[in-house]
């Protein structure tokens, strides 16, 4: 079974790597519950970053 989830993350105005508090938060509360993550896709627009976290058990 997988299961793919959104996670939208707002970049600052500073350049830089985008800090991943809301996906590590769905990472950690996905495996919590038996999920592992399969794989990531990102797009990237302006100053949001969609990663699309693909889990499966």
């Amino acid at each position: 079974m997988y299961k793919v989830i959104r996670v939208r993350e707002n970049r600052s105005s500073m350049p830089g790597p985008v800090e991943l508090g809301a996906a590590s938060a769905v990472m950690n509360e996905m495996a919590s519950a038996g999920w592992s993550l399969h794989s990531v896709a990102v797009h990237e627009e302006s100053r949001i970053t969609d990663l699309y976290l693909t889990f499966v058990m």
